[in-house]
């Protein structure tokens, strides 16, 4: 308990560090190229849009403070920020201001209808090390190391059974 206490306090004094006047949530109703997308983006702060994990950064962390920094600025609402903050226990990732926020989160939606009919080549940890360390990384990755107790990515029931007859790995991943 000790050990956590600590390290939670220490977390909370970086976050402190980044927090500014909190603003109202922002509702959206979007229509995007034959995409409807409406909700509200919550706590938001004046100067970035702030968001946290006491923890390490994982794929669904990086690709949710991705998706509200593309409505953020899809939005391009006066008197909020368009750039993006996320802060966790070994990372901080800062996003810029975007023009063509639309476009990408366009073309994202565009993915999850392909992802409806089939499944896509789309792997949280494999496609990170595809994008930080090449394909090399990312072959080993989902397969696994021969020597390593953790397992590849492809282990992963769903995954083996999307992709039981095919190499996901092909033309399509490294779009």
């Amino acid at each position: 308990f000790d050990a956590a206490w600590q390290k939670s306090t220490v977390f909370a004094g970086i976050v402190k560090q980044y927090m500014n006047e909190p603003l109202e949530p922002l509702e959206f109703n979007l229509d995007l190229d034959g995409y409807h997308v409406c909700g509200v983006l919550n706590d938001i702060q004046s100067g970035s849009f702030l968001r946290w994990r006491c923890a390490g950064l994982n794929g669904k962390d990086r690709l949710s403070i991705w998706i509200d920094h593309l409505l953020l600025n899809s939005l391009k609402q006066n008197g909020y920020p368009r750039s993006s903050r996320m802060i966790s226990g070994n990372l901080m990732v800062e996003l810029p201001p975007l023009d063509n926020a639309r476009e990408i989160l366009t073309d994202l939606l565009a993915l999850f209808t392909a992802g409806l009919q089939k499944p896509l080549p789309f792997f949280p940890r494999t496609s990170w090390i595809f994008m930080t360390d090449g394909i090399g990384k990312a072959v080993s990755n989902w397969r696994g190391e021969q020597y390593s107790e953790v397992p590849g990515e492809s282990s992963n029931p769903a995954m083996a059974f999307c992709f039981r007859d095919e190499d996901p790995l092909g033309d399509e991943f490294r779009l």
